[in-house]
């Protein structure tokens, strides 16, 4: 049987509640105390190391995750307030703009696609929750998360002509 060890370390406690969240298992403090004072955890990355693509994906992925939890008020596109009570009046919005922006094109949102499923399609029944986009015959997932909505919108936009830096987001 293994000896408990009182684990009292910020630098322990974090490996620890990790791997038990990530894999199910308890590893014995121990055995984390000891990887943490091996070569192997010393060998990590330094502070001064170049900012890479990796570390842009993560930062803009961190920024992104600051929505769950808030409430909605509006977003601006392009210079222009719009009020916004729900998550998921921004994406209808921002759908709506697009749409009336350019008729002709607003096919190209069929390329927009999630891990599982597109987030526009002909097809509803490819849809968790559909919503048909008014004018068209493109359907859009309604089922998604604040963060979800606020990436699809950026996409979305983007794929108009927008920067992201045209589209803001206003929360409480």
């Amino acid at each position: 049987m293994a000896s408990k060890v009182s684990v009292t370390s910020k630098t322990h406690i974090v490996p620890l509640l990790l791997t038990t969240y990530i894999c199910g298992h308890r590893p014995d403090a121990r055995r984390v105390e000891d990887f943490l004072s091996s070569d192997v955890a010393k060998r990590g990355k330094s502070q001064e190391e170049p900012v890479g693509k990796a570390h842009l994906e993560r930062t803009s992925y961190q920024s992104s995750a600051g929505y769950t939890g808030k409430s909605v008020t509006g977003f601006t596109l392009s210079n222009t307030r719009h009020k916004a009570e729900h998550w998921i009046d921004v994406l209808l919005q921002i759908t709506k703009l697009m749409y009336n922006q350019d008729i002709s094109n607003f096919n190209k949102v069929l390329q927009l696609r999630g891990r599982k499923r597109p987030y526009y399609t002909e097809n509803k029944d490819e849809l968790r929750v559909p919503q048909k986009i008014e004018g068209s015959e493109i359907f859009m997932e309604t089922n998604l998360s604040s963060n979800q909505i606020v990436n699809v919108c950026k996409k979305i936009i983007a794929l108009f002509g927008y920067s992201e830096e045209e589209f803001t987001v206003e929360t409480r």
